[in-house]
């Protein structure tokens, strides 16, 4: 682990949140007993302090993961397109049907040297709308 976010739980959020367009903006998350990433999904919001992304399978909140946020092609070469966060999903949204889960999750940290600057790189393009923040 290189970077922190600088964040508790409590500061979630103070950094600004980003509306992601969901089917252009994969996450892969992976609980810590986990070898790989197993779950595979989209995220709805992004953020410095975390993601509101779906799965197809629930994790239950204060579990810890590791996320992979796959960013779009041509926004950096190379093999450091993605970056990789590790956290804890905090919330999960209730609901009776079946189908995709979306929750909630926090960044304790990043762990890749230069992952924390590229998702501020990403994030202030100018491309996404910011999303209200909680009060």
């Amino acid at each position: 682990m290189f970077e922190s976010n600088a964040g508790s739980h409590d500061d979630r959020r103070r950094c600004e949140r980003y509306i992601t367009s969901p089917m252009h903006h994969a996450v892969s998350i992976r609980t810590f007993d986990e070898e790989r990433f197993e779950h595979h999904g989209h995220a709805y919001d992004l953020s410095e302090g975390g993601v509101c992304f779906e799965l197809d399978d629930m994790i239950a909140p204060g579990t810890q993961i590791g996320v992979m946020i796959h960013l779009p092609i041509g926004f950096d070469k190379g093999p450091g397109r993605a970056v990789f966060a590790l956290g804890r999903v905090v919330w999960r949204a209730d609901s009776d049907e079946p189908g995709p889960v979306i929750m909630g999750a926090i960044f304790d940290s990043f762990a890749r040297l230069g992952d924390l600057g590229r998702l501020r790189r990403f994030l202030n393009q100018g491309v996404y709308r910011g999303a209200a923040t909680a009060a």
